[in-house]
């Protein structure tokens, strides 16, 4: 299974959730805190992720992702008790990326690939799920 990284500015007690559902799941980095979207998913990439965990809508529009491997969730908030009673539908949906997929989750459990390889980014719609709260 892919190692799991949160990004900045989602919880770190989230990892601890996610992977006692038996996700391998680790916190930000202290030494990466202030890096760019760019660099990030470089030294993420490089350290050996294969996913990563986000609340950065605006990630996916700032990248290049044609030769990124990293495959990402960008989750709907960063509430650590919204997401805490959401980790069965985080954890479903880490299990459906591949490198380089980018998947949505949006507060009313609606989930969408914003980017795929294959080039489908925006054509499948997932099964959705509860939502979370405000």
């Amino acid at each position: 299974m892919n190692r799991v990284l949160l990004d900045e500015g989602v919880p770190r007690a989230l990892a601890k959730a996610l992977s006692s559902s038996l996700v391998p799941v680790e916190p930000f980095p202290n030494k990466w805190k202030g890096f760019t979207n760019g660099r990030l998913l470089a030294a993420a990439t490089n350290a050996g992720y294969g996913i990563l965990l986000t609340t950065d809508k605006n990630l996916f529009h700032q990248q290049n992702w044609n030769l990124n491997t990293l495959a990402v969730v960008i989750l709907p908030n960063n509430r650590l008790a919204s997401l805490l009673r959401r980790v069965p539908d985080i954890v479903d949906t880490i299990g459906l990326v591949t490198a380089g997929d980018i998947i949505e989750i949006k507060g009313n459990g609606d989930r969408m690939y914003l980017s795929r390889p294959s080039g489908i980014a925006g054509e499948v719609i997932l099964p959705a799920v509860d939502p979370f709260d405000p």
